[in-house]
């Protein structure tokens, strides 16, 4: 009994530091995998916060803009040409590179509409092109329906394309 009666005890032993390695192993990588999930949504959420910052800065270069826009259109003494809201334009496109285009679409009433529609073209007369337009169900162009207001777009000037990945 001597042999046999030894062997049982290292046996058990053997199972036993196998199962708790095993079992700690397990719950080591159980923590690594928590930490290391934790460590990515932390950086996550650094990244999307400083890109959320860059957006915000940029969204609020683009509305001075806007707004520097509608001043220097509603504040000229006479009336913006296309070619002089290109060239006012371009200089705030160069401001900011990520603001694409910019265009004007004054608020038009009603009563203003058949005024507006007159003087839009400067006499010209094209075919339906001197009344305010919109999209029509199959997507073609049609005279704009009735309502309280318009705004039709008159002017719209795109900036040089960024052609750049980055964000």
């Amino acid at each position: 009994m001597g042999p046999a009666g030894a062997a049982r005890p290292s046996y058990f032993a053997v199972v036993l530091t196998a199962a708790v390695g095993i079992v700690a192993s397990i719950c080591l990588s159980l923590i690594i995998l928590s930490w290391e999930r934790r460590v990515a949504e932390i950086d996550f959420q650094n990244k999307a916060q400083g890109y959320l910052q860059v957006v915000n800065g940029d969204l609020g270069d683009a509305a001075t803009l806007l707004y520097t826009t509608s001043a220097y259109v509603e504040t000229n003494e006479h009336e913006v040409s296309r070619t002089q809201f290109g060239r006012f334009t371009q200089v705030l496109h160069d401001r900011v590179m990520a603001l694409r285009s910019i265009g004007w679409a004054p608020r038009v009433t009603r009563a203003e509409r058949p005024a507006f529609e007159r003087r839009a073209l400067g006499g010209v007369r094209i075919p339906q092109r001197e009344r305010i337009m919109e999209f029509g169900r199959r997507g073609t162009l049609v005279t704009a329906a009735g309502r309280p207001s318009y705004y039709p777009i008159l002017y719209i000037e795109a900036g040089l394309k960024n052609n750049s990945t980055e964000l």
